[in-house]
């Protein structure tokens, strides 16, 4: 069991990528404190854990991203009742993220590309800023942003989602560098497309099948997936790995570009 006996803070783990992950975290041995904005819906799931692994999910706080106070103490609360952090997974964004005018530089607002800063990078930022003196004092810890493969791939529209992904992996970087010396590792998980009760919403067919036309292993991803990577670089098994951008995205973008042109299309 990869993390038995961790102590592991989830953010944003009600659906999707975070919820994987916190089933993932208790399947390898974690004690894991729910970070989640819907309390009703947070307490619902750790009861539905209780069967397979009783006990393990060891609390269920309140922690709104664009009320950054609680981000704080939703932290320090996990902190003071289990006496250390060992793991934290930095999932959750804003709601700013959904803004429908995230189009091209000159067709996004100003409004609009302040708020994603705030709402992917301040929320980062301001969890990394809490939670890292508390990992330092229980004598280090593993710390994993959830960032996205936009952030190193240049889009024609989504212009400051990617940007402010982009500055995650930078966070991640800097804090690998800033904090090595004392105990804390810092890495990042980069998502794909990966299939979510959301994207299958907002993504039509024709953009599906033009992602997995680019892409090496054909089909979308799963926030198992994802999951497995982000447990994988929380765990000692990655305790030489520090400052690493991972993606996981099925090899999206890793041809050249002809290499779409030339194979056999996917059927969606």
């Amino acid at each position: 069991m990869k993390c038995e006996g961790k102590i592991a803070l989830v953010t944003g783990c009600t659906s999707g990528i975070g919820k994987a992950t916190m089933y993932k975290l208790l399947e390898e041995g974690a004690d894991v404190y729910m970070l989640v904005r819907n309390l009703k819906r947070g307490k619902k799931l750790a009861e539905a854990t209780e069967e397979k692994y009783p006990g393990k999910v060891s609390g269920v706080l309140y922690f709104e991203c664009d009320k950054l106070e609680t981000i704080e103490s939703s932290i320090k609360e996990a902190y003071e009742d289990a006496g250390r952090i060992d793991i934290f997974i930095n999932n959750a964004i804003g709601g700013a993220s959904a803004a429908k005018d995230n189009l091209t530089v000159t067709e996004t607002s100003h409004e609009t590309c302040m708020g994603l800063m705030e709402s992917i990078l301040g929320v980062s930022a301001e969890c990394a800023r809490v939670v890292i003196p508390l990992m330092i004092a229980g004598g280090g810890g593993s710390i994993v942003n959830v960032s996205s493969s936009t952030g190193v791939q240049p889009d024609v529209s989504r212009t400051y989602y990617g940007v402010a992904k982009a500055a995650v992996n930078m966070l991640t970087q800097q804090i690998a560098v800033q904090y090595g010396r004392q105990g804390i590792r810092c890495n990042a998980v980069l998502p794909g497309f990966t299939v979510s009760k959301a994207t299958e919403k907002a993504m039509p067919k024709e953009f599906k099948e033009a992602w997995l036309k680019h892409t090496l292993i054909r089909r979308l991803g799963t926030p198992q997936d994802q999951a497995n990577a982000i447990v994988f670089l929380a765990s000692d098994e990655a305790s030489w790995i520090t400052g690493h951008l991972m993606e996981v995205c099925g090899g999206y973008g890793l041809a050249a570009n002809m290499y779409g042109d030339v194979v056999e299309p996917p059927k969606v």
